[in-house]
């Protein structure tokens, strides 16, 4: 075994000068430098789902490209980080033309995500006031006029307060939507008018302020703002060299990029660039093998993988190199530590919360199949229309198009579709467990349409209303969706009830689940203290749909419920019982009570 330590820099610091420059762990991606510099078009959008590599990407660009702005003849930074990389060791007369030729813009909108739109405005002209303190120096450039300058002055009086950006009636000053919508033109203007050579500008995460927007409420609004920033830096910019763009979604309604002159989207069904963002498996297998884990190969495809990129299979470089981090750390086995959900933990899919608390009726019984392995069809639409999105019965194209963009879904190569369909599945078991995890997220005290389906089943349990109790378990088992594991089936149905009930348990209604009982294990007991009344119910699986079959079923849970003397300690406590039997079939149900019991405590 080898005795290489890496250093997981990568790991949230997305600087490529940081991650060569401290050695750690850095998967090769040079090599597509120059159809990116010179064969790609005037503006370049590459989407991947979040946390893929877009930002460190952009980062790989800047850095190989950006001047000395000092001493433009100096190169001497750009050479000693692309030294022993595959651009500079295979292709020598690209980087003396291009590496550190160029002035570069990078502005990153990661960070516009506030609740209202004033507040993300504010963010917004954060950022471009950080540009301007990079490029204070242009200040004293004499070959830069004092209208330009102007511009400078004013972001920053802007976000320091010294300027207005709101008026009293607290909407967005015309000059200032002015000054916002033009600042990175303006900029590339003076960098063009200091240097003599045109600029490359870099934009990450473009779409991540109209996400937010939508969850929020201020989506038009900030469409105006996002619009007209690209509208001024890319359309007819003579300034411009280049421009590369990333993002999560595509946006088709009122298109951001309507008005960019030779514009081209390469998305996750585009086959150039499909190896660029993202791991492809022969580097994982290397890079498994290069820290002696490549028996954990196998493991790691099963989590990590799938992700169809235009019939290139690819891994989250997030996903991967966390678990190796964790794998590799003193205290564990990098031969038997077991894999993690990490990419659940990162920012920036909200959305698909948002969808899920309200989907239309379609979405649950396709959703529920995607968690059971399956595929699903969906329209072929390479753009996002979040005005498409609603704040109640969602539709499943809309949703399911949200989570192929976002990661949650990828292409199935094996399933034959119509022509103006794609099959999408989830990727692998991270995803699988994700989703889950959000879905779970949703059927709980968080939502209250949910939380309102509880306490009146709660309510009927007490009253030892079978019937009623059947029709709302049903209702609520048609929305339902999570993990069914089929070896052990009842274990999906148990996960539901108990969910549902602990949305609404607190300091007068306990549940305890699975707890021992008498000479057994019951499946779940209710406890009030309030009137000291208790619950008993017990689940069976049943083998077929039939109302006697799953009734049959219902008796025998009754009957072990009293053989298995569930209620014995419950009953010395002085509680009044009430015993169910429920039987699961699919989403179809029936309950029968035996409340004998039920005004009989222990004397």
């Amino acid at each position: 075994m080898t005795d290489i330590k890496p250093t997981f820099l990568f790991l949230g610091d997305e600087d490529f000068a940081v991650t060569i420059s401290q050695k750690a762990v850095y998967v090769d991606k040079t090599g597509f430098l120059k159809n990116l510099v010179t064969k790609s078009p005037k503006v370049t959008l590459l989407t991947r789902p979040r946390r893929f590599g877009k930002s460190l990407t952009l980062s790989m660009l800047q850095n190989f490209l950006e001047m000395n702005y000092a001493n433009p003849e100096d190169r001497s930074r750009p050479e000693e980080l692309f030294r022993e990389l595959n651009v500079f060791q295979k292709d020598k007369p690209f980087c003396d033309e291009y590496m550190g030729r160029y002035p570069v813009i990078s502005v990153s909108f990661k960070g516009v995500e506030s609740t209202d739109f004033n507040s993300a405005l504010t963010e917004l002209i954060e950022i471009f006031a950080r540009l301007t303190d990079r490029f204070d120096f242009l200040r004293q450039n004499t070959k830069i006029s004092a209208r330009l300058v102007f511009f400078l002055d004013a972001m920053k009086d802007y976000s320091t307060g010294a300027k207005a950006v709101f008026g009293e009636d607290g909407k967005l000053l015309p000059i200032v939507k002015t000054h916002i919508t033009n600042f990175l033109r303006i900029l590339s203007e003076m960098l063009h008018s200091a240097y003599h050579q045109q600029v490359f500008l870099l934009i990450d995460e473009y779409d991540v302020p109209l996400q937010k927007a939508k969850l929020h409420g201020y989506y038009d609004e900030m469409l105006n703002i996002i619009r007209g920033i690209h509208a001024s830096a890319l359309k007819g910019n003579s300034n411009i060299y280049r421009a590369i763009v990333t993002g999560c979604l595509r946006i088709s309604y009122q298109s951001i990029f309507t008005d960019a002159n030779n514009f081209i989207c390469y998305g996750i069904r585009d086959a150039k660039y499909r190896d660029l963002i993202g791991f492809t498996t022969e580097e994982v297998r290397t890079l498994l093998a290069k820290y002696g884990m490549a028996d954990r190969y196998e493991d790691v495809a099963r989590w990590y993988d799938g992700y169809n990129i235009s019939g290139s299979q690819m891994m989250c470089p997030w996903s991967v190199l966390h678990f190796m981090e964790d794998a590799l750390d003193e205290t564990n086995s990098p031969h038997t530590f077991e894999p993690q959900c990490y990419w659940a933990n990162t920012s920036g899919n909200d959305v698909i919360d948002f969808c899920l608390r309200s989907p239309g009726t379609d979405v649950h019984e396709k959703l529920q199949n995607l968690l059971d392995g399956k595929t699903e069809a969906i329209d072929a639409n390479e753009y996002t229309t979040y005005p498409d999105i609603r704040n109640e019965g969602n539709d499943f194209d809309t949703f399911a198009l949200l989570m192929f963009h976002t990661g949650y879904l990828t292409i199935d190569p094996d399933f034959s579709t119509e022509e103006d369909k794609i099959a999408v599945r989830i990727p692998n078991e991270e995803i699988r467990k994700c989703f889950a995890q959000k879905a779970k997220n949703i059927y709980s005290r968080h939502n209250p349409v949910w939380v309102e389906q509880a306490h009146a089943l709660t309510d009927a349990l007490f009253r030892g209303d079978a019937n009623q109790s059947r029709k709302i378990i049903g209702k609520m088992l048609m929305t339902f969706v999570g993990i069914r594991d089929t070896a052990h089936y009842e274990s999906y149905y148990h996960g539901f009830l108990s969910g549902v009930l602990g949305a609404v348990c607190g300091s007068d209604l306990t549940l305890t689940s699975n707890t021992e009982s008498g000479c057994g294990y019951s499946d779940i007991i209710l406890k009030r203290e309030s009137d000291m009344a208790a619950v008993i119910l017990e689940l069976k699986r049943s083998t077929e749909g039939r109302i006697a079959t799953m009734k049959k079923d219902c008796q025998e849970a009754i009957a072990q419920i009293n053989s298995m003397q569930y209620d014995f300690s419950i009953k010395q406590d002085g509680y009044s019982i009430r015993k169910f039997g429920i039987a699961f079939w699919n989403k179809k149900c029936e309950i029968m009570a035996d409340d004998s019991d039920a005004a009989s405590p222990a004397s």
